[in-house]
């Protein structure tokens, strides 16, 4: 009888060995995912960003000059909010907070008839 007991209880405590806690079952938490669409935009960036990528986008306006095929922004920059949506998608395409990819993909959803600019200017980042 004794023995009976003792294999019950060694099979009781091994088994309740084998249960996991619930939070041994989930994935750690990776703390780069967390941020993975924590964007710092145009606005909030800090200051030695900003100087570093004024001068960026500076040399790439001016590359777009030696290119007969582009296009000016000019005639579809006409108001504040398209123009800082157009500064921040470039800031954050810079800033490698979004790919190349990423960047023509939602340039060109807003303004599809500039495929070709937008594309020379992920090329140049």
């Amino acid at each position: 009888m004794k023995l009976r007991v003792t294999i019950t209880l060694l099979a009781i405590i091994s088994f309740s060995g084998c249960t996991s806690p619930s939070s041994l079952l989930t994935a750690p938490k990776i703390e780069h995912e967390s941020k993975a669409h924590h964007y710092t935009n145009y606005n909030n960036a800090p200051n030695h960003k900003l100087k570093a990528f004024s001068k960026a986008q500076h040399s790439v306006g001016l590359s777009t000059k030696k290119d007969p095929n582009y296009k000016s922004f000019r005639p579809i920059l006409t108001t504040d909010e398209r123009r800082y949506w157009f500064n921040n998608n470039m800031y954050l395409l810079w800033d490698r907070q979004i790919t190349r990819a990423q960047y023509v993909s939602k340039s060109t959803s807003k303004f599809p008839a500039y495929k070709y600019e937008f594309t020379f200017i992920a090329n140049q980042f």
